[in-house]
């Protein structure tokens, strides 16, 4: 489920993965985000805001492959002024008090295929399919940048059901500790 909160006009973007907390329950947890972290984040005055979550109304198309250990259950992009300002710092924390994990990633945003934009605060169409891909260290990155944008990418539009498709080039880790990973 993706939630979409505002028009996204701000500088730079950036997409935070979040992990559940153990102790949490799934559609809880998902409720609290999609609501008080929403709301907590609204109040620092992003330029936009999209939440997407792995939640009851999804879990029967679940297919989840595991990137990270433990696995991410959320992501939060947003659209801010700049990527290293107070702002971001206390989305931060308001993502890492509601997590067991929160990483922020500065992304170039490209979208080969724009889905239909939801209503302000409702759900998207379908559901969202994220992935955090790598860079394999003995390929150039050239190459997997075209294998990855240009390769994947018409594959995935031509053979998939597809009704939007979104690619986020990480540029750096904004968080501490953040896994290294090369797009979202």
């Amino acid at each position: 489920m993706c939630l979409s909160c505002a028009t996204k006009k701000g500088v730079e973007k950036v997409v935070f993965v979040l992990r559940q907390p153990p102790d949490a329950a799934t559609d809880e947890w998902s409720e609290q985000l999609r609501t008080n972290v929403v709301d907590k984040i609204r109040a620092t005055g992003p330029h936009g805001l999209t939440i997407c979550v792995h939640d009851a109304a999804v879990r029967a198309a679940s297919l989840r492959l595991v990137t990270l250990d433990p696995p991410f259950a959320a992501a939060v992009s947003v659209w801010v002024q700049q990527s290293y300002g107070p702002a971001i710092r206390e989305i931060e924390a308001i993502l890492a008090a509601a997590s067991a994990n929160a990483h922020g990633y500065l992304v170039t945003e490209s979208v080969p295929l724009p889905a239909p934009e939801p209503e302000p605060g409702s759900r998207s169409t379908g559901f969202t399919n994220i992935a955090l891909p790598r860079r394999p260290a003995d390929m150039p990155f050239d190459t997997w940048r075209q294998q990855w944008q240009g390769v994947h990418t018409r594959n995935a539009l031509e053979l998939q059901s597809t009704i939007g498709y979104e690619q986020n080039l990480v540029v750096r880790a904004v968080t501490a500790d953040a896994p290294a990973i090369s797009a979202i």
